[in-house]
């Protein structure tokens, strides 16, 4: 029997899987507003890098975007499973509307509660009851 240890994502990890997603979406965007291109153009491209860096490896490599991937971390369950491939989409949705929505207060808000959570987990992992752990540290024993 294999028993895996998951310890979770800090702070430098969780930052550099974001930070990719966040440059590549925060590009985009600047690109369509100097862009002479139709509204509906601009809004497919931006929402095609969003789903590119953030959902569309899900689909190869469960529970990682390109970021997460990138830094070596993954999306799991309270219980150190693999999450269905909708709640990770809804988990990114999630985050990433509400950064949207609040300027980016959110983002600033998560890691505040992550920095004080022993388990490092931040508002989008609560709701959806995940965390983010190291894949190179799956221990067995």
């Amino acid at each position: 029997m294999r028993v895996y240890k998951q310890l979770p994502a800090g702070f430098n990890q969780r930052i550099e899987g974001f930070s990719l997603e966040f440059m590549a979406i925060f590009l985009s965007i600047l690109f369509v507003i100097f862009t002479p291109a139709s509204p509906w153009i601009r809004i497919m491209m931006v929402a095609l890098t969003y789903y590119g860096f953030t959902s569309f490896g899900t689909w190869f490599f469960p529970g990682q975007s390109i970021g997460k991937r990138w830094a070596r971390t993954q999306v799991v369950t309270l219980e150190g499973q693999k999450p269905p491939w909708w709640i990770v989409h809804l988990r990114d949705l999630t985050k990433w509307g509400l950064g949207f929505f609040t300027a980016g207060i959110y983002f600033v808000v998560a890691f505040i509660i992550f920095s004080y959570h022993p388990q490092k987990r931040t508002l989008h992992d609560f709701i959806f009851k995940t965390q983010v752990v190291f894949v190179d540290d799956l221990i067995t024993s």
